[in-house]
């Protein structure tokens, strides 16, 4: 499980951005992603990334909405539970931690940074 300290302001206030704690449960198959206190995960999003016959890249939640699933080139960044793509792993978080999802990419230091400095 990997928690991060990040400043989130929450959806529909005009309150300045207060510091939330973003608790990722991050799985070889599945990333669940939400607030420290939440009763349950605000997202669960596949751990994968699709690559389409154009070029395209979907990740996360993406994938769900794709039209075509025909000559799909799946890239995971788990092999035999072991983590052997971080890059492929950041671009999860980053799209977890998006406006689209959590809302909180972009307000404070950025993922390499807070987990370096842990």
């Amino acid at each position: 499980m990997l928690v991060l300290l990040l400043p989130h302001t929450p959806p529909h206030t005009h309150t300045h951005a207060m510091t939330t704690t973003v608790v990722f449960d991050n799985g070889a198959g599945s990333l669940k992603a939400g607030f420290a206190g939440d009763e349950k995960p605000r997202r669960t999003l596949k751990n994968l990334l699709v690559r389409s016959k154009k070029g395209r890249e979907y990740i996360g939640d993406e994938i769900d909405a794709m039209q075509d699933r025909g000559s799909l080139l799946y890239r995971r960044p788990f092999y035999r539970g072991l983590l052997l793509n971080w890059e492929l792993e950041m671009a999860i978080w980053s799209r977890a931690l998006s406006r689209d999802l959590l809302n909180v990419l972009g307000r404070g230091p950025s993922i390499n940074q807070s987990i370096n400095q842990s």
